[in-house]
Formats: structure tokens, C-alpha cells, sequence
């Protein structure tokens, strides 16, 4: 065997031993972190619309037909307006997730609550 060709053998049998248990290490941890982190989004979320008949309730309905085809499920919850779906977004405890709100109710809130 060439000289060359038994220094390359050997040189590439050393980087195989000293960084090979720190490429499994890596790959262990990604693999891990993967299962951990869960990084796919969800299948299911809760859309706050407005009230039954109005044009918020048709919106949210559209949506759910169109997101359906993608199979995310999309729960309509009904609420009596931009107001209550902003309230519904800022409180943890509704767990919703999207709501059609209003451009400016934000501002509108304000100013009411400082009445």
C-alpha cells in the first residue's frame, strides 16, 4: 500500500475517533431537543368571532371551511363583539387563540376604561 494512501487511512480513522462521540453527542441532542421542543404547530385552535349571524361569525366560518382542507380544526367561539374578543385574547384562561377584532378597538378600550 502507497504511503499517502496509508497516512490518509490513518489520518482519517483518527478524526473518525476523536470527533465522532461529539457528532453522535450532537446529533443525540437534536434529536432530543426535536422531541422536547415540539416544533410542528398546532392542529387545533380556538378563533373568538362575534355574534351569532353577524359578519364575524360568516368570517369565522369561511376560515374554518378553508383551514379544514389543511387539516388544522378550527373551534368557533362566539362572543358579543371586538370588545369581549379583545378581553378573550389578553385573558389566559379562555385559551383563545385568534379572535377578529376591530382596527382601533384597542384605543377604543382605553378610553372607555378610563371613563
Amino acid at each position: 500500500m502507497p504511503r499517502i494512501v496509508r497516512d490518509t487511512l490513518v489520518t482519517l480513522r483518527e478524526v473518525a475517533l476523536a470527533w465522532g462521540p461529539f457528532a453522535l453527542i450532537a446529533l443525540a441532542l437534536l434529536v432530543a431537543a426535536y422531541f422536547v421542543l415540539d416544533p410542528t404547530p398546532p392542529r387545533r385552535v380556538v378563533l373568538a368571532t362575534g355574534p351569532e349571524r353577524s359578519a364575524y361569525d360568516e368570517f369565522g366560518k369561511r376560515y374554518a371551511a378553508d383551514l379544514k382542507r389543511y387539516g388544522l380544526e378550527v373551534v368557533l367561539k362566539p362572543s358579543r363583539g371586538s370588545f369581549e374578543n379583545l378581553r378573550l385574547l389578553r385573558d389566559a384562561k379562555h385559551e383563545v387563540d385568534f379572535a377578529f377584532v376591530q382596527g382601533g378597538s384597542s384605543e377604543a378600550e382605553r378610553l372607555v376604561d378610563e371613563d
